[in-house]
């Protein structure tokens, strides 16, 4: 019993320790989706296979990840978050061994989805474990930082796999760095994430075959969950039905700049991949000194008018990202673009999972974070193939216009996102309290008028 006192003690001592270990493991799990893209080639070359065979390794993993979030949220939900997010990590580190280990094409695939899994496991659980353990004003801060991570380990894995893929190991060494951050952060968990109460009644409630074929869609690239029966109360939940395709527009502009943004650097101004992800150092280093700006804004202004902000410089940094050509130098084009992308993507980073957990209770936030998620890794997995379908040109010519429609596509996603900002989503209102959200009729028209 001393024992266990004095650990509650140390772990509420620790607890910004266990802030850092929640964001780290978003940043690993981002960086286990972005930092293969820079690997493409080292897997290319060392089975001998196509580019468009081996980009399989990030789609298996995207489709995975999104199509496990909303299931992962909910188990966590039922059985303990916490339980749930070790397993992950635990889990994690063991496919990016195998990963690492193995010398099979195939095998690489369908590790890569099960590692997938293993991801979708610690994101809406680490979410969730953050809402029960802050509250006010410090949970939108943590909030925030979470969101940081995300933005910055999209960025950091292109960065980390342009460089690491040069090595000898190539690509393996992506995946042990995986393995050794994995482990540690999963033998922290174990002691310094307080436990999670399971609430298995919810079991007796959930909707199993539901489950089943939402999974199955997500697989097959369609949001299932949107066809999901009536009843559930998600969509009664304020700004839940807005924020999701906000989401979706917003991640998939970020992917398809940063997937076909790295790759139009290598193929078409014929740069090294080390030298691409250098110049890609803004979209990891912005995002570390504006996202505590915006968190601090987060009480000050309105959320709502800080993403429609975003959005639209986002728009000027595509814009700007499309009038690359051949022989464009760095500083003209592309480096204000990535400034310009950062800035803006972290205003929705920093606000988007805020609100749409703002109007849930307690026992939702874990699903509603799956949901989100789901939503964002669906509209990755849609941005990859996006991108390669406009690839298909033979000249450098017709490459180099294949490339400009990707970024024109970038950039009606972003306007897509900022006119559903503007029209749908509602200024910010009190959080729904712990219980019922069957009164959130009642409760939304009283926070408008408080408003």
């Amino acid at each position: 019993m001393e024992s266990t006192t004095r650990l509650d003690r140390l772990r509420v001592k620790l607890r910004p320790v266990t802030l850092v270990i929640y964001t780290f493991s978003l940043v690993l799990d981002v960086l286990n989706s972005t930092g293969v893209t820079f690997a493409i080639d080292s897997i290319s070359r060392e089975y001998h296979i196509s580019e468009n065979e081996s980009s399989w390794a990030l789609s298996a993993y995207a489709l995975t990840f999104g199509a496990f979030l909303l299931i992962s949220g909910r188990l966590g939900d039922v059985v303990g978050h916490k339980n749930i997010f070790v397993l992950g990590l635990l889990l994690s580190a063991l496919f990016s061994a195998l990963i690492a280990g193995i010398a099979n094409d195939i095998s690489l695939f369908v590790l890569r989805a099960f590692q997938g899994i293993s991801a979708a496991m610690t994101v809406p659980t680490a979410y969730a474990l953050v809402s029960v353990s802050y509250s006010g004003r410090a949970r939108e801060l943590a909030l925030s930082v979470l969101g940081m991570g995300i933005a910055s380990g999209s960025a950091l894995g292109m960065i980390v796999g342009g460089a690491v893929t040069k090595s000898p190991l190539g690509y393996r060494a992506l995946f042990w760095i995986s393995f050794a951050l994995s482990m540690t952060f999963c033998i922290l968990s174990i002691f310094l994430v307080p436990p999670s109460k399971a609430n298995l009644p919810l079991a007796r409630n959930l909707d199993y075959i539901g489950a089943v074929l939402v999974t199955a869609a997500m697989l097959l690239i369609v949001l299932g969950f949107t066809e999901a029966p009536g009843h559930w109360r998600l969509w009664s939940f304020r700004n839940f039905a807005a924020i999701l395709p906000i989401t979706a527009f917003s991640y998939g502009t970020v992917y398809l700049i940063l997937l076909t943004g790295s790759q139009f650097l290598v193929q078409i101004q014929g740069k090294s991949a080390l030298i691409a992800s250098v110049e890609y150092l803004p979209f990891a280093i912005v995002p570390l000194i504006v996202m505590p700006v915006f968190g601090v804004l987060h009480s000050k202004v309105d959320p709502k008018w800080v993403i429609t902000a975003g959005e639209a410089i986002v728009i000027v940094g595509n814009v700007l990202f499309s009038r690359n050509s051949f022989d464009t130098t760095y500083w003209r084009f592309t480096f204000p673009a990535t400034i310009l992308i950062s800035v803006g993507t972290a205003a929705f980073f920093v606000n988007n999972i805020n609100i749409a957990v703002a109007g849930a209770p307690k026992a939702d936030q874990g699903l509603v974070a799956g949901v989100v998620q789901s939503v964002s890794q669906a509209s990755v997995a849609i941005a990859f193939s996006i991108s390669g379908s406009f690839l298909t040109g033979k000249t450098p010519t017709t490459l180099l216009k294949g490339y400009r429609n990707a970024f024109y596509c970038a950039c009606g996603f972003s306007g897509a996102a900022l006119l559903i900002t503007i029209a749908l989503l509602r200024k910010r209102a009190l959080a729904i309290p712990d219980g019922s959200s069957n009164s959130s009729d009642n409760q939304t028209a009283a926070q408008e008028t408080k408003a």
